[in-house]
């Protein structure tokens, strides 16, 4: 079985070389700088509100979408009994950063499924692109995003 997973960012970025890129740099609830990642969420509206309530957006950039697909078989969900308390907490939490990195060090699994921090129904998929098995994930062709106007960008 399938899963799908989308991923909203600039489009000068959306290579699959560069993808995890901007993670290493800077960093992220769920890994430190110098550990890549991919952050996807279950929805591209999950995307959006992701994205508007972490970056600065204006008018002039240009953003894409990218629909991931990969088996169910690659994916490791958190268990709840490792999320520390405050996991959702802004500023994210060390704690986070380091179980991340240690997933990504271990390559166990393709891809991590954790719990939104801003909508509790709803999940991110985290991929690992050192992973043996990154080649199996397909990546789209990028699709132009627009944002909606109500939005004060």
């Amino acid at each position: 079985m399938k899963v799908k997973s989308y991923r909203l960012l600039k489009a000068d970025y959306c290579s699959r070389k560069e993808l995890g890129e901007g993670a290493r740099l800077y960093g992220g609830r769920w890994n430190s700088k110098g550990t890549s990642l991919i952050y996807t969420s279950q929805h591209l509206s999950l995307c959006n509100l992701e994205m508007i309530t972490a970056t600065a957006i204006y008018p002039k950039d240009i953003f894409v979408y990218l629909e991931f697909e990969f088996e169910v078989d690659e994916v490791q969900i958190i268990p709840k009994k490792n999320l520390v308390e405050g996991w959702n907490a802004f500023p994210h939490k060390r704690e986070t950063q380091y179980y991340g990195d240690k997933w990504v060090a271990m390559k166990k699994a393709l891809v991590l499924k954790v719990p939104s921090s801003l909508v509790k129904t709803e999940f991110n998929y985290l991929i690992n692109p050192s992973h043996v098995r990154f080649s199996k994930v397909k990546v789209s062709k990028p699709q132009v995003f627009r944002f909606n106007n109500r939005f004060s960008i």
